[in-house]
This record gives C-alpha cells, structure tokens and sequence, in this order.
C-alpha cells in the first residue's frame, strides 16, 4: 500500500509500523525517489526478553527526494518511538511543521490521559523551542 501511496503523494506518514530498529531499512527500500526517517517503539519490547503477543507502535515519515534540501527533521521521540516532526521550508511562505504521531490504545481512560498529556506536553516544547511559525 505504502508504495502506491509514493505514486501520488510527496510526503507520508505512517504509523504502527511495528518494526524494530534493525528491520527500519525496510521502509528506506519502499521507492528508490523517496528517503524516510523512522523509528521503532518495539525496541524496549525487545530488549525484555522472547517477543510476546502482538505487536505495537512506531513511526515513519517518507518524502520525495526532490524534497530533501527542504526538510529537516525537527524531533523525534527516540524512547518509545512515538512521534516525529519536520519542518519543510518553504522560500516562498511560511515553513510547514508536520509530526506523525502514534497515540496508543491503552484500556484505561486514565491511562489514556496520561499519555496524552506527556505526548502533548513533549510536543509544544519541541515546537516552542523552534524559530519557525508553524501554521
């Protein structure tokens, strides 16, 4: 799906991708024309032992390659792969700043709360610490 998407679109968001870290190359092998920053929230998963059930998380932005000189990566959660923004800068408007966000299904609405709050709270800092306007 992801690489019919690539014929009509020039920036892709995915999310739950579930991939670890070493199987990341995957998504840069999608189409030659385009690059892509991922990362995976099934590391620390991993890293606990034999994978059981079923697994969860991690996101990936993709862009066409005539894109590259334009984006930036601006920041991404590199603990529970959660989330990550770019910038795309635009000469002749405002830059844009787009975040791929994977927000989890938790059973408890407290829960959901929480995490919600965190991801929120991360994300204003990190656009608050950035010079561009973001629309």
């Amino acid at each position: 799906m992801v690489k019919s998407l690539c014929l009509n679109f020039d920036i892709i968001m995915l999310q739950e991708h579930w991939l670890l870290t070493n199987n990341l190359s995957k998504l840069d092998n999608i189409d030659s024309n385009f690059q892509c920053c991922s990362i995976s929230a099934m590391d620390n998963k991993a890293a606990s032992g034999i994978l059981v059930g079923r697994p969860f998380g991690g996101v990936a932005v993709l862009w066409r390659k005539s894109l590259s000189n334009r984006i930036k990566i601006v920041c991404s959660d590199d603990i529970d792969g959660r989330y990550i923004s770019l910038k795309l800068c635009n000469s002749a408007a405002r830059d844009i700043v787009m975040t791929c966000v994977y927000f989890p299904c938790i059973t408890t609405r407290n829960d959901y709360v929480v995490a919600v709050v965190q991801l929120s709270d991360i994300l204003r800092t990190c656009y608050l610490c950035m010079p561009a306007i973001i629309i």
